[in-house]
């Protein structure tokens, strides 16, 4: 008997299961296809969508600061958290924000961060966007600095002429810059007053030091626990008493039937100081109690 020809029934048997093997997936992945399945076995969505540019206008005011990005990025990590970036351009285009759990905005230019999310107001489908994924799908808006500025329905600034950029999330007026108290610095570190939000955490301080960085603060229209914003919250506040940071919640007509939430920080707590070093320490403490209270389900 030849050589080959006692192994011949085995190699068949070899290749045919192969070939069933083969087909199987090959039939699995049409039908994954035609069934979205595909998409959902790949996808691996980030808990928070971070604003993401690199516009600057002449007088190097930067759409979104990059330290300050960079620093919220590191903490997140650190703190077991995935993100990812995501431009104007995204948002007002195709872009998924749904797949998140938040979006966070950092500090930087509002008008600026306006300026992309509309392409200069030529759309308002980027706000249109951001205001159905905290109202109608009852996710979370973190602001830090502009981009907590960017939520208030109007922004007064010194100098400047009053703006509604119209995502009107925060039912009040974000004013500034922050002076620091008895120095009237613009960029400084400051103490930042806590309040017993949220009401659950034991290991909050009684203040913390913040960055304050052209910082807004925030005057609500509403009487507490009437209007637009549901259990409005004051967070912290500057020593002067200006209302530093806020959280209230956010009801939409959605089928979510829950309340989105909103986090607004005019001090910088990701960072340790004004050139933009950070490290895990007592403000990334206090920004993982915060942010685990506002994406928590």
């Amino acid at each position: 008997m030849p050589l080959g020809t006692g192994k011949e029934p085995g190699m068949k048997r070899k290749l045919r299961k192969t070939r069933n093997t083969i087909a199987f997936f090959q039939t699995f992945w049409l039908l994954s296809t035609a069934f979205g399945i595909h998409s959902c076995m790949h996808d691996n969505p980030q808990d928070i969508a971070l604003l993401y540019s690199t516009m600057c206008d002449e007088m190097q005011n930067c759409a979104v600061w990059d330290k300050g990005l960079a620093a919220i990025e590191a903490f997140l990590e650190k703190k077991g958290y995935s993100s990812v970036r995501v431009t104007g351009a995204q948002l007002r285009g195709s872009y998924d924000l749904q797949r998140h759990k938040a979006l966070w905005i950092p500090g930087g230019s509002a008008y600026l961060q306006w300026y992309e999310l509309t392409s200069n107001g030529q759309t308002q489908v980027g706000l249109m966007k951001i205001r159905d994924f905290v109202g109608n799908q009852a996710k979370t808006y973190i602001g830090t600095g502009a981009g907590a500025a960017m939520a208030a329905s109007l922004v007064e600034y010194q100098d400047e002429e009053p703006r509604r950029y119209g995502l009107d999330l925060f039912d009040g007026t974000a004013k500034g810059p922050q002076l620091s108290p008895g120095k009237d610095d613009l960029i400084a570190m400051e103490q930042v007053q806590l309040t017993s939000w949220p009401e659950s955490s034991e290991n909050l301080p009684w203040s913390i030091a913040g960055l304050l960085n052209h910082s807004p603060y925030f005057e609500t229209n509403q009487v507490y626990h009437y209007g637009n914003n549901k259990d409005f919250k004051l967070v912290g506040y500057w020593n002067d008493m200006h209302d530093a940071m806020v959280y209230f919640e956010l009801d939409g007509d959605g089928p979510a039937k829950r309340s989105g939430k909103v986090l607004l920080m005019g001090p910088h707590l990701e960072v340790l100081d004004p050139e933009g070093n950070f490290e895990d320490g007592p403000q990334w403490s206090v920004l993982k109690i915060f942010i685990d209270k506002v994406i928590s389900e």
